[in-house]
């Protein structure tokens, strides 16, 4: 070994020199953050002044509008109420001095309307009767061609029979008069 030098294994003087760069980065970090803190320190005790003095303004514009609100909200109750004290007065006088309505015109008109509506309910009755009637009528008739129709396929169908057996002696009978008149 040699004199005056520190002898220091590989792997520690590696864990050594790392921790030394770690500890080194770490101090710069700490550094650079401090002296951020700084200028926001700096620009916050600017900053809130003004904002506040903004802020001041525009509350103090919010509270004399606020004011001004009321004033007019006031002045407005004040006169809808002297408004509708006058509409109520003047309602009692008309109510005080009011005549009945003549109700014989509107009782006239609601007779004629119904004595018009009755007229015409009577003519839709009759009308409904004719075409009861009518309608009756056209059932029968058809039914009378039905029954009709019926009787005369009956008789057509009894005729056929009666000219089928008619013929059938017939030729039978010609029939032998050709064998007799063959046998002279």
């Amino acid at each position: 070994m040699r004199s005056g030098c520190l002898c220091i294994p590989m792997g520690k003087f590696i864990n050594l020199r790392k921790f030394a760069s770690d500890g080194f980065a770490h101090s710069v970090t700490l550094c650079q953050y401090q002296d951020e803190l700084a200028e926001i320190k700096d620009a916050s005790k600017l900053k809130p002044h003004v904002l506040l003095c903004q802020e001041n303004t525009q509350i103090r514009d919010l509270q004399l509008e606020n004011k001004e609100l009321w004033l007019s909200l006031e002045e407005h109750q004040y006169a809808l109420e002297l408004i509708m004290s006058k509409y109520r007065k003047q309602m009692l006088q008309l109510i005080a001095n009011k005549k009945p309505a003549p109700t014989e015109p509107v009782l006239e008109a609601h007779k004629t309307f119904s004595s018009d509506l009755e007229c015409q309910i009577d003519r839709i009755c009759v009308m409904g009767d004719v075409m009861r009637k009518a309608i009756q009528l056209d059932e029968d008739q058809a039914y009378n061609i039905q029954e009709r129709l019926a009787q005369l396929e009956l008789e057509n169908k009894e005729l056929r029979e009666i000219l089928s057996t008619s013929k059938e002696p017939l030729h039978s009978s010609k029939k032998e008069s050709e064998w007799n008149f063959s046998e002279k």
